[in-house]
């Protein structure tokens, strides 16, 4: 293969940059690689408030809830290091069969309102498919995120 290389004026370099960076930056909020896949496993991270939580504490607590709760259901619980989203560890629930799985246990966590979803301890609950956890690995960030949320699950909710 030749490649022939185009000599740009300085200005029209940076033009050129500036617009590939703006194109790129456009494809990546457009599209951050997010998927509507209801059926496969999902799971939760919980990122707490770092000025109240105790990671440790709080993933007992998240522990027995689900022992008291949805004993039947077997889930795990996990505390990650995931910088990108939290200074503190971050809690990571896993193993529900799918979406509406999920969403039912994330309505119970917003209605029933357990000692650690109380006192502003928890300042995000995240739903994720296996599939958009693994994209939230992959770009580092919950950018798009919001979005995507308020499209597929939002309305689930109510």
């Amino acid at each position: 293969m030749n490649i022939q290389l185009i000599k740009m004026p300085q200005k029209g370099l940076l033009l050129s940059f500036v617009f590939l960076l703006f194109c790129l930056s456009a494809k990546a909020q457009s599209n951050p690689g997010f998927e509507n896949r209801p059926d496969i496993p999902h799971c939760m991270l919980i990122i707490l408030n770092e000025d109240w939580a105790e990671p440790g504490e709080i993933s007992a607590s998240v522990v027995k809830y689900n022992l008291n709760t949805r004993r039947n259901d077997r889930l795990k619980v996990s505390l990650l290091r995931m910088p990108y989203l939290s200074n503190l560890p971050v809690i990571y629930v896993r193993e529900f069969r799918n979406e509406a799985h999920l969403l039912e246990y994330y309505k119970d966590l917003t209605n029933e309102k357990p000692d650690f979803m109380q006192m502003n301890i928890v300042d995000l609950l995240v739903p994720l498919s296996n599939a958009n956890y693994n994209q939230v690995l992959i770009q580092k960030s919950l950018i798009g995120y919001q979005q995507f949320f308020d499209k597929y699950y939002a309305g689930k909710l109510k």
